[in-house]
């Protein structure tokens, strides 16, 4: 378990390097900040779960049993909103959104079985990569 952000540096940085060298560690992020920023860089630096500091006690300790059980964890308000931004619910999509989209719907697709909301790429993971699947969308 990684705080996002720590006094000499931040969590996101320790999780890249980590998961670098140790590839089978799972990291979750606690952070009291609620940043659309800070979810997208924890999950590129290999995240399994992100969850705010105003957790339960007890969804923090399911949140970890997820995480060690090989599962994604994301916190649902974070992700709906961020979700929400990305699908453009309050105004029209912009053409230059969509490649965001799909990268975003990429990453959540590596992620497999989540507790996030639908992700805004059709029909699930399939969908979200594409016809040539996972592989690709990991290259």
């Amino acid at each position: 378990m990684l705080d996002v952000r720590l006094p000499d540096g931040d969590g996101i940085t320790v999780c890249r390097e980590l998961r670098s060298r140790m590839p089978e560690l799972t990291c979750l992020m606690l952070t009291s900040f609620d940043d659309d920023d800070a979810l997208l860089d924890a999950i590129m630096a290999g995240a399994a779960g992100y969850v705010l500091k105003q957790i339960k006690g007890s969804d923090l300790v399911a949140a970890v049993r997820t995480v060690a059980a090989g599962q994604s964890m994301l916190d649902p308000a974070t992700t709906a909103r961020l979700m929400s931004s990305l699908r453009g619910d309050s105004t029209p999509a912009e053409p230059q959104d969509i490649p965001l989209r799909r990268a975003f719907c990429s990453i959540l697709a590596l992620f497999g079985p989540t507790r996030a909301p639908t992700p805004p790429c059709g029909r699930g993971p399939v969908a979200a990569v594409g016809p040539r699947g996972r592989p690709a969308a990991v290259r």
